[in-house]
């Protein structure tokens, strides 16, 4: 019995014969040849290694060095928002396949994701034969949202009888909060005009609301603030006085 021994690199298939050999080192014939052995590729590629996780709107992006193995198939990303799962593949999910590039040295991916939470990523490459590699190190990232647009406020209307105002708004989020705000255009050369809200946090996509000023024979200054569901508030640009 003869056995051999290969690292596994190899990818062909090998043949073998043998012969006898006797005291005085005289030879036999060689023996037919066996049927061809193929060798397979056992051997993994090697760890992959993330570079960085960079938190954009609503987005992870993750890069990292690509393999060199030239029998490297693809990677499979796992992904979780749980810490706890995050320490091995098998208690994450497989997020993505992410197929290789022939001549790019850096790879990269961009994950959408659901704003300020934590996601945790691993890496595994995989070759054509099969064979997996060891899990990456462990990254972290987290998508942030961008803030919502300024609402833009039209010029407020007197009713009728001089007392009540109608304000009206839009933005471009249908479903943002709104804080009506007012202050008296002027006032005693001493005092410096303070904003005051008009309203409590409007319910979300409500964009109208019916002043009524403590002191319709004066000239008043409005605004709007708006807020969203991360509770980002942004405000009009500029304001608009009543007529």
């Amino acid at each position: 019995i003869f056995i051999d021994k290969l690292d596994g690199r190899t990818t062909n298939r090998h043949l073998y014969r043998a012969l006898y050999i006797d005291d005085a080192q005289n030879r036999s014939p060689l023996s037919l040849a066996t049927s061809p052995v193929h060798i397979h590729d056992v051997n993994p590629p090697e760890r992959s290694l993330f570079l960085e996780a960079l938190g954009g709107n609503k987005t992870i992006t993750l890069r990292w060095r690509a393999n060199t193995e030239l029998d490297l198939a693809y990677y499979l990303l796992y992904r979780t928002d749980s810490l706890d799962a995050a320490q091995q593949p098998s208690t994450m999910l497989l997020h993505k396949q992410i197929e290789k590039h022939p001549t790019a040295p850096l790879m990269q991916f961009v994950d959408t994701v659901t704003p300020r939470i934590t996601f945790y990523y691993r890496l595994v490459a995989v070759d054509i034969s099969g064979n997996r590699s060891e899990p990456s190190e462990l990254v972290a990232g987290q998508g942030y949202p961008e803030p919502p647009q300024p609402p833009t406020l039209s010029p407020p209307v007197w009713d009728a009888g001089h007392r009540k105002v109608t304000l009206t708004w839009t933005a471009s989020d249908p479903a943002l909060a709104s804080l009506v705000e007012r202050r008296q255009r002027s006032g005693p050369m001493w005092t410096t005009p303070i904003w005051v809200a008009a309203t409590s946090w409007l319910p979300r996509g409500i964009y109208l609301h019916v002043d009524e000023p403590p002191d319709p024979g004066v000239t008043w200054e409005y605004r709007i603030k708006v807020r969203d569901v991360f509770d980002q508030v942004i405000e009009t640009p500029g304001t608009q006085t009543t007529p």
